[in-house]
């Protein structure tokens, strides 16, 4: 009979990210029902790799009882705004310098529950107390639709406040110990990366061992031998007093301590909870022996780490931690049943080596794809190297060097060696990564083969496939205003295929990942407004790793970062042939006054897109504009923009406005809001409202948003502002005058 380990483990991770849908009031009926279907399971003789449908049901209903118990029992965090000090213990690690920090007291007030601090460099030990000072902001952060929405992430905890510490807390011992170690041979013991070179974390990054970083698996599997060996020769001694000997399970036992005591002192990060977990049920049951199927340790370590906090399960560190050695479980048996079984062990070795780093690099490409977007396509090979080297040299060394001297001296610069070789390797398999996407729902379907029977794999994969499709443009324009903070970046789709991206936004990566998870890898047409960072910043990682047709710049002749990008890809760069603003040729030294101001139209539906265009300019080209379905409002709101003029030309139904939560700008002002109301525009804000979608075709305008926040399992809320009464985009405009 099989045990009933594995439902109940499966049952409570799989029901853990669905609790918060279930009602408090229907924790009995759940309990009464996965009780029975609980008693049903364990008499079934099932073996643990063939689950059906019926079974995922019973561990979802399980599950769903036992995280809405813990979701319960959390106190939802307080809400604070502003400078902040308070004490508080350490309850999650949820970043390299990232902490979920339990609130004890706060002067003059008595709110508790939890918040997120994020230090300087590095994040302190779990269970550690610390008096914090710093600055609390609103957790509601710019996140875009189809990736990991960070709001609805930190609520699994109760987080509703983001704290910037302004001081590391203070280093634990277990990282002032071995000073006399390189910055990274003490990262590859500790965890710890603050001190590591850009170059190396790069070099790291584009060979895919940047896990190497992280407490993990092998760290604890080679302190633990460690003890073992050295603990292993007293124990025998101890026979001499004993005849029968000293039990194997006393060896095991103080060895699981030893590696449970050194994920503890390295801060207890969820790899190395995982690994200490998972190596102390093993090698406690071989010692007893028993042969513990390896799938139920790793399901029940993540049930019980989730169950124990609920936050866990939203960390790229949980979820890649777990899905890398699910891989290896697998996937890696399935590709070695490639493997003749007379291959020599000299060929063997390296082949088995690289199908369980395949298989860890397979079971983590979904979740990677979905943080991420990031695959090292020499990740298999340079693993094949450093992972013997970290974990038979370099680690080893440097935990030794903790030794006196001039013993520890000796580990120290042995650990020094073997670095110089791990990174003299793998220099030259740095290339740069390629860039898979997926939304929440690809995630799913990649992941189907970890955990699916093989008979339900093309059922649910279909299903999934359905649930996150989206329906072809059949006609009109689709326009996505993304919520980028204070900027601006617009996405375009038209009926025939077509897609342009007005203005990127500030630097970062956001919107070219919302493009990859759209499967957008080519541009008919990149559009940079003018020459800001609000507006321009967010476009390099476009124009450097999609494929862009041309560039749209105001003046084409300009020399900068942004160009010499386009030129190196190749890229045209030209001035848009239809601009209503500025007139070729025309420069200001105000880089809003020659803003480009774009009027779109396809098959019935025109889009107006202002850029920062300020009023001044607004008066050359205003008068002579047609009706608008849609209007971008200029400059954010800014008071110098939208004038009536232009709102009395092109009578909008609906306005978009492009703005960062809390600016300090206080965009959009109450004049332009005011101006707005008095058209009888419908207004969007994506400090509101979010991320805005808006779909139009002739006669008919739909609008939906996403936030932070405001998300089911995919990462999207979708709030349609239908009104039955309206069936067009004058009815709109009817209503909107009421």
């Amino acid at each position: 009979m099989a045990s009933p380990l594995l439902p109940l483990s499966l049952g409570a991770l799989a029901g853990l990210g669905a609790a918060i849908q279930v009602s408090p009031a229907s924790g009995p009926v759940c309990l009464a029902a996965a009780t029975v279907l609980a008693i049903l399971w364990a008499i079934r003789r099932t073996g643990p790799g063939s689950l059906d449908f019926l079974g995922w049901v019973h561990l979802g209903l399980l599950g769903a009882t036992l995280g809405q118990w813990r979701m319960d029992a959390l106190v939802e965090g307080p809400v604070w705004r502003g400078p902040v000090a308070f004490d508080g213990t350490v309850v999650s690690v949820a970043g390299s310098r990232e902490a979920d920090v339990d609130v004890d007291d706060r002067p003059g007030h008595h709110e508790l529950g939890r918040v997120r601090v994020r230090f300087p460099t590095y994040a302190p030990a779990l269970g550690a107390s610390l008096r914090i000072e710093g600055n609390a902001r609103n957790w509601t952060r710019t996140a875009l639709p189809g990736g990991p929405d960070p709001v609805a992430l930190a609520r699994l905890g109760g987080i509703r406040t983001w704290v910037d510490a302004r001081e590391d807390p203070p280093r634990p011992l277990a990282h002032s110990t071995g000073s006399n170690l390189d910055p990274l041979s003490q990262a590859l013991l500790t965890g710890r990366r603050a001190d590591v070179d850009d170059n190396v974390t790069d070099t790291l990054r584009k060979t895919g061992t940047s896990h190497l970083l992280s407490v993990s698996g092998f760290h604890v599997a080679t302190i633990a031998a460690l003890a073992a060996a050295v603990l292993r020769a007293p124990l025998h001694a101890l026979a001499i007093l004993r005849p029968v000997g000293v039990p194997p399970a006393i060896v095991a036992w103080l060895a699981a301590a030893a590696g449970a005591a050194y994920a503890w002192a390295v801060g207890a990060p969820v790899t190395a909870q995982r690994a200490a977990l998972t190596f102390a049920v093993i090698h406690l049951g071989r010692s007893h022996g028993r042969e513990p199927d390896p799938l139920t340790v790793l399901v029940l370590a993540a049930a019980f780490l989730a169950v124990n906090e609920p936050a866990v399960l939203g960390t790229p560190s949980f979820q890649l931690s777990f899905s890398a050695v699910a891989g290896i479980l697998q996937l890696t048996p399935a590709l070695l049943r490639f493997l003749p079984p007379d291959t020599p062990f000299w060929c063997r070795w390296p082949i088995q080596a690289l199908a369980v780093s395949a298989g860890a690099t397979l079971g983590t490409l979904p979740i990677s794809a979905w943080w991420f977007q990031e695959l090292a396509p020499t990740s298999a090979v340079a693993n094949l190297v450093a992972l013997p080297l970290a974990s038979l040299w370099i680690v080893p060394a440097a935990a030794a060097s903790v030794a006196p001297n001039p013993v520890g001296d000796a580990m120290a610069g042995l650990a020094g060696a073997g670095v110089d070789v791990l990174l003299a390797i793998l220099r030259p398999l740095a290339a740069e990564p390629v860039h898979p996407a997926v939304s929440g729902w690809g995630v799913g379907l990649l992941l189907l083969p970890l955990w699916a029977p093989r008979r339900h794999i093309l059922a649910l994969g279909l299903t999934l496939l359905g649930l996150g499709a989206r329906p072809r443009l059949a006609a009109g324009l689709r326009v996505t205003q993304f919520d980028v903070g204070q900027g601006d970046a617009v996405a375009v789709e038209f009926a025939d295929g077509r897609t342009w991206l007005v203005d990127g936004g500030p630097p970062g990566d956001a919107v070219v990942q919302w493009l990859r998870r759209r499967g957008l890898t080519r541009l008919d047409a990149v559009v940079a407004t003018h020459p800001q960072r609000d507006h321009e910043g967010g476009l390099h990682p476009v124009i450097e790793t999609l494929q862009v047709r041309r560039l749209w710049r105001p003046d084409p002749m300009r020399i900068d970062t942004l160009s010499q990008a386009a030129a190196e890809a190749g890229i045209s760069v030209l001035f848009p042939p239809h601009a209503l603003w500025p007139p070729p040729g025309f420069l200001s030294q105000d880089p809003n006054e020659s803003s480009l101001v774009l009027l779109i139209e396809s098959r019935g539906v025109r889009v107006l897109l202002t850029g920062d265009a300020p009023s001044t300019t607004e008066r050359h080209w205003a008068p002579d504009l047609p009706r608008i379905d849609l209007l971008k409002v200029g400059h954010h709101g800014s008071r110098h923009s939208t004038g009536p003029e232009l709102l009395n030309a092109t009578r909008p139904a609906l306005a978009t406005i492009g703005v960062g939560r809390t600016n300090r700008y206080g965009h959009p002002t109450a004049e332009v809001l005011d101006r707005l109301d008095q058209a009888g525009v419908h207004v969007l804000r994506t400090d509101r409202d979010g991320t805005i979608e808006v779909t139009m075709v002739p006669n008919d305008l739909t609008w939906r948003t996403m936030a932070p926040g405001r998300s089911n399992i995919d990462g999207r809320q979708t709030d349609e502002y239908h009104d039955p009464t309206v069936r067009s985009t004058q009815d709109l405009r009817r209503r909107d005058r009421r």
